[in-house]
Order: structure tokens, then C-alpha cells, then sequence
């Protein structure tokens, strides 16, 4: 016959319905950090007092046996679950490696299985009496060994979980406190529980108030990890992180109350950190909160303030970062001020360095071009005085006189050119250069140009050649001196440098709208390391003073900065012992613009 309903019962439905709500609950925002464990934590429960509760109504000790060994479903998980959740809350989830999971399960799987066969050993329970006339309807057990193996195991479980977690509390003075509330009544509960059964100090020896205990700290974890985001705020305001670091950190909450500090940041604001936790940011930090305040909370922000630090004034960079946890909402913000003073000071006198280069460079273009220009002068005279000497306008000339005033009218020459090369060199630097759009023949001013070298090359025993294609127009809008001065450039360096062979110069159309010069040599080719500043000022192949060509390495610079302000750009492809070829690609236009 049924026995009648006992008030024990409805305690039992109560935290029966109570653990499988936050069972549901917390599965459904198992994407939190916890909650899976949580939920399994609360099934367990569930499945514990579901069945203690038909224990306490079955009618019979068969019925009530049957009930117990059910039990063990929920018996066995809610401490793994507990140990599972301690390990994620205190960031230890690495831990649970197969081997350490395996080992983990071994014992509970073992007492569930020696559970349901005890009649066969009687490890979990010696002995099981049922007395229907005892007011309380639960059985009276005595405990075997292997109960007495589990009961350890579990504690021991229950042990580690609960310093994981107190840990956790210690090192977080930061927590609000209904957070620690309720984190520590989700510690202390199951413990105090147990102790009463185990001590039989409560009003029924035979009531188990453990599952009870557990149905209360499954509550206060779901608070503490849902309704209070904990988990979304210490896995970045951990005190083993932050007090590392150099820079000052603090974390706040949605309303600017501040969660947590680092010593950096306490000793930055010049008070205890216990004398700063649960403070608004406005309440004495107003250097940080106008800025923050200012700010987005759900944006990034950066910006540079500036403190003072004991008696000096300092320069912090401040940035506010929002941290939003898996649902995207707000859960706090990270505020790290990094101390760039130092930073400051070396970008000052880069600044003030950078000044006085800038000045030098002024000053050495300035003088580079009124140098050139002041040359200028005296070698014309030179030249022009010396020429007239070759051809007999100061009397008859000897033929010994002839030879060493070609030889001072080719010095001069050189020396002209050298000159001519730095003035434009200034210019260029300077800025001063302008171009002048013109009509340009370029047969004619190829032409000009290799009249002017052809000595050169004939003494040399070099030929120069030019040639152009076909559908070339015979002419179009440029510059012509600039033009002149890149091809002057580039057919006198190919002439200093090629011994045997000669020098060729073509013009081509390279596309509908473009336009290349080229001028290739037979000489000695330029190697590879040395293309890659060959057209830099005052750079050379051989830069050493015992070199055998001359020059001061402006040449080929000059063409690539008169090319760049043409919208020209220029190529090389050389072989050493073979040449080289410089190409220069122009934009073609045909008509001149006003």
C-alpha cells in the first residue's frame, strides 16, 4: 500500500524544481564562460533529489533501494561538475587534459557500477533496514568500504574546488559584495551540509541535506556568473597579469566604478588600492575621468594627458578599450596609462635634430649653388681665353702650344661640366626648377648632342650611333633643355665608361601614350650591388680616391630627378663585361598646352 505524502516531501519538489530551472537556465547561456559546467553541476542535483524524493515515497525497501541506487547518477557528477567549474572559474581549464579527465571519472564510474550490484559485495552499503513506524520514511543505511573510498574521493574533489575558488576570492578584493556573498555562500554551503549529515546533528540522522546545499550554491554560482557577469570581468583584471605590468591598468564597470587596479595605477593616483576598489573614476581622478567621460564607452579611445607624478609633471598615453562579453554588451572597460614622458623628450630632440639637418641641407644647397654659379664665371673666361690662344688671336702658335691648350680646353671642359652638374644638382634640391613646355625635335636634338661627344668617341676609337623609330612624330611638347640634359647625362657617363665598341641611342614609342629614350653601351657593365644606389647623389661604382674614372657621382642622380619631374621613369639592365642600358620612359604629348 502507498504511503501517504510527508512534509519532507515538498522541501524535496521544491529544490527539485529549483535545480532543474537553473539546469535549463544556465544551458541555454552555456556560450558564458561556466555554464556548462554550472548546468551540469545543477542535472546532477537534479537527478539526486529526484531521486530522494521517490526514495522518501516508495512504500517498501525494495522501492526505497531502488530509489538510493538512482541516486548515484546524480551522486557521481555533481562533484566532478563542481571540480570542473572551480577549474574554468579560476582559469585552470587547460587542466582538463583526456588523461586527467580519464583518471578523473574512474572512481565514480567504479561506485555507480558497485551501486547498482551491491547486493552481490555490499561495499556501498553493509547493511539497509527500513522501519515504516519512524517518523521521517527514509532508509537506514550502513556504509561499506567502497562508500567510504567514494566519500573520500568526493571531499577531496570538493576540497580542491573549493580552494580553487577561494583563491579566485582572495586575490579579487576588487568583487563587489553580493558577488563574494554569493560566491562564498556557493563555497561554504555544501560543506556545512555534509558536516550535518555526516555528524547526524540534524533534527531527522537520516535526512541527507547535501543535495539541498547544492541546489543553494548552484543559485549563488548562476547569480555570480549570469546575473553579475563575474566571469566576463576577471579573465582580464587577474592580479598575477596586472601586477606585472609596468603600465597602469585599471578595469571599470558600465557606470565608471572602478573594478580593479594595479600598483602601477595606485601609485599613479597616489592611494591604497584597497582605498580605491568600488570608487567612481569621477571621485578624485579627474585628469582620467574627463577624457573617459568624453568618450564612447563602447568604442576604442586614445588620447594623451598629462600628470603629476610626486613633484614632476608627466606625459601618459591613455587609452579606454570596452570589453564586451559574448552577447556583445558592455561588461567593462580596460583603461591603461603608459608613461611616454621619455618618449616625449627623444621626440623633441629628434624634432630639434631633424630642424637643424633640415637647415644644414639648406645651408649646404645654398652654398653648393652659389659656389657653381661663382665658378661659372671664371672658367667661361678660361675657356673662352684659351681658345683664342689655339687658333693664333694673341700671335702665332706652335704646335707644342696647340697640344697643351687642348689639353687646358679639355680641364676646362670637364671641369665646366662638373660644375654645371652641382648648380643643377641645388637647383633640384632647392626646388627651383621649373619646367617649360616646348615644341621638341628629338632627331635634331639627338643629333646636337652626339655632335658635341663625337670627339670624344673618336679618340676613344668608339662609334655613336642613334637611331629612330619609324613612327616617331617629328615632334611633340617638352622640355627641351631638361630633355637635353638627361641625354647629355647619360651618353657622356656611357662614353667614361666603355673602353671598347661604342654607344647607341634610340627613341621609340613604348605604348599610345608613352614615349622611351634608351642609350645603350659596350662597356663595363655595373654590378648588381651597386644598382641599387646608383642613381643616388654623390653615390659612384667605385667611390675610392684612387678610382680611374672622374666625377663626383651627380650624373645619373640628375637624370632620375629631372626624369621624376617629367613623369618619367627610368630603368637599367646591365651585364658586367657587357654594358649596360638606361632606359628612360616619357609620357608623349603632342600638343603643346598654354
Amino acid at each position: 500500500m502507498p504511503r501517504p505524502i510527508t512534509p519532507f516531501i515538498v522541501p524535496i519538489v521544491i529544490s527539485t524544481a529549483a535545480a532543474v530551472f537553473l539546469t535549463v537556465y544556465t544551458w541555454r547561456r552555456r556560450t558564458t564562460p561556466g555554464a556548462k559546467a554550472l548546468a551540469g553541476l545543477t542535472l546532477g542535483t537534479s537527478l539526486w533529489l529526484i531521486g530522494y524524493a521517490f526514495e522518501l515515497l516508495g512504500s517498501d525497501a525494495a522501492t526505497k533501494l531502488f530509489w538510493a541506487k538512482f541516486q548515484y547518477f546524480g551522486i557521481v557528477t555533481v562533484p566532478l561538475m563542481w571540480l570542473v567549474f572551480a577549474l574554468e572559474f579560476a582559469k585552470k581549464g587547460h587542466w582538463l587534459t583526456p588523461r586527467n579527465w580519464t583518471l578523473a571519472i574512474t572512481i565514480p564510474l567504479a561506485t555507480l557500477s558497485l551501486a547498482w550490484t551491491n547486493e552481490r559485495h555490499g561495499l556501498i552499503w553493509q547493511e539497509v533496514q527500513f522501519n515504516p513506524a519512524l517518523a521521517f520514511p527514509a532508509l537506514s543505511l550502513t556504509y561499506g568500504a567502497g562508500f567510504w573510498v567514494y566519500w573520500t574521493f568526493t571531499h577531496l574533489v570538493l576540497a580542491a574546488g573549493s580552494l580553487l575558488i577561494g583563491g579566485v576570492l582572495i586575490h579579487s578584493l576588487h568583487l563587489y559584495r553580493w558577488q563574494a556573498g554569493c560566491l562564498l555562500i556557493g563555497v561554504l554551503t555544501p560543506w556545512l551540509a555534509n558536516g550535518v549529515y555526516i555528524l547526524r546533528l540534524g533534527p531527522f540522522p537520516n535526512l541527507d541535506l547535501t543535495p539541498f546545499a547544492f541546489v543553494v550554491s548552484g543559485t549563488a554560482f548562476t547569480l555570480s556568473l549570469l546575473q553579475f557577469r563575474l566571469l566576463d570581468i576577471l579573465p582580464v583584471a587577474q592580479k598575477e597579469i596586472m601586477e606585472s605590468m609596468s603600465d597602469g591598468v585599471l578595469v571599470l564597470d558600465p557606470n565608471d566604478r572602478i573594478v580593479d587596479l594595479n600598483p602601477a595605477a595606485a601609485a599613479l593616483i597616489g592611494q591604497a588600492q584597497s582605498a580605491v576598489i568600488g570608487k567612481l573614476l569621477s571621485e578624485g581622478f579627474a585628469p582620467w575621468s574627463v577624457f573617459i567621460s568624453q568618450n564612447d564607452r563602447s568604442r576604442k579611445a586614445q588620447t594623451d594627458i598629462s600628470l603629476k607624478v610626486g613633484s614632476a609633471l608627466r606625459n601618459f598615453d591613455l587609452r579606454s578599450t570596452p570589453l564586451l562579453d559574448r552577447r556583445q554588451q558592455l561588461s567593462a572597460r580596460l583603461i591603461v596609462l603608459r608613461d611616454i614622458t621619455d618618449l616625449k623628450r627623444a621626440e623633441e630632440v629628434l624634432a630639434r635634430d631633424r630642424d637643424q639637418a633640415l637647415a644644414a641641407s639648406q645651408l649646404k644647397t645654398e652654398l653648393l649653388a652659389r659656389v657653381s654659379h661663382e665658378l661659372r664665371t671664371p672658367l667661361s673666361v678660361i675657356l673662352g681665353f684659351t681658345e683664342m690662344l689655339q687658333i693664333g688671336a694673341f700671335g702665332p702658335v706652335t704646335e707644342e702650344q696647340k697640344q697643351v691648350s687642348e689639353e687646358v680646353i679639355g680641364a676646362t671642359r670637364e671641369l665646366t661640366s662638373l660644375v654645371d652638374q652641382l648648380l643643377d644638382q641645388a637647383q633640384l634640391e632647392s626646388g627651383r626648377i621649373k619646367l617649360r613646355s616646348s615644341s621638341v625635335n628629338l632627331s635634331e636634338l639627338i643629333e646636337e648632342v652626339l655632335s658635341r661627344f663625337q670627339m670624344v668617341a673618336q679618340v676613344k676609337c668608339l662609334t655613336l650611333s642613334a637611331a629612330i623609330a619609324t613612327d616617331f612624330p617629328v615632334a611633340f611638347a617638352g622640355d627641351r633643355t631638361r630633355l637635353q640634359q638627361i641625354l647629355v647625362n647619360l651618353v657622356g657617363n656611357a662614353l667614361k665608361f666603355t673602353v671598347n665598341g661604342g654607344v647607341r641611342v634610340s627613341a621609340y614609342r613604348s605604348g599610345s601614350k608613352r614615349w622611351s629614350l634608351q642609350v645603350s653601351d659596350t662597356g663595363e657593365g655595373i654590378p648588381q650591388a651597386a644598382q641599387s644606389f646608383i642613381f643616388e647623389p654623390f653615390r659612384q661604382v667605385d667611390g675610392s680616391t684612387t678610382r680611374r674614372h672622374g666625377g663626383i657621382g651627380l650624373g645619373l642622380s640628375i637624370v632620375k630627378q629631372f626624369a621624376t619631374l617629367m613623369d618619367a621613369d627610368v630603368t637599367l639592365e646591365s651585364t658586367l663585361g657587357k654594358g649596360s642600358t638606361f632606359i628612360v620612359n616619357f609620357p608623349l604629348i603632342l600638343e603643346l598646352t598654354t
